[in-house]
């Protein structure tokens, strides 16, 4: 509704941010089942970023998705070192997105921004 509300640039924000996060994530997906002969993501997570790049704006899922590489990074590690997610097992990155969208939701992306600056 903000986005209706704010009027043409905001947006227009939010629908770049949709598309951009759709392409990205569909390329990214094409590219990686092409390098692993394996899918590697689901379309849901595409559409998914889809989703929160229209409710977040494009900064607002660049951030999002900076969170959710991130989490799933460390999780996705220990699942590895404790044995417990073995070698191209499948490995949901679906929650992943949701948390990033919802964490950038709750604090805004330039709260976000700001933390990543104070550790560097």
């Amino acid at each position: 509704m903000a986005s209706v509300t704010g009027g043409a640039p905001v947006f227009a924000d939010h629908m770049i941010g949709a598309a951009l996060s759709l392409m990205a994530l569909e390329t990214l997906s094409a590219l990686a089942e092409k390098a692993l002969g394996q899918p590697a993501l689901g379309l849901g997570d595409a559409k998914l970023a889809a989703l929160g790049g229209t409710w977040l704006g494009l900064f607002g899922i660049a951030i999002a998705m900076a969170i959710s590489v991130f989490s799933g990074a460390i999780v996705g590690s220990i699942g590895r070192l404790t044995g417990r997610l073995k070698p191209r097992q499948p490995f949901p990155f679906g929650p992943f997105i949701a948390l990033g969208i919802w964490l950038v939701w709750l604090k805004g992306p330039n709260w976000w921004w700001d933390q990543w600056l104070n550790i560097f």
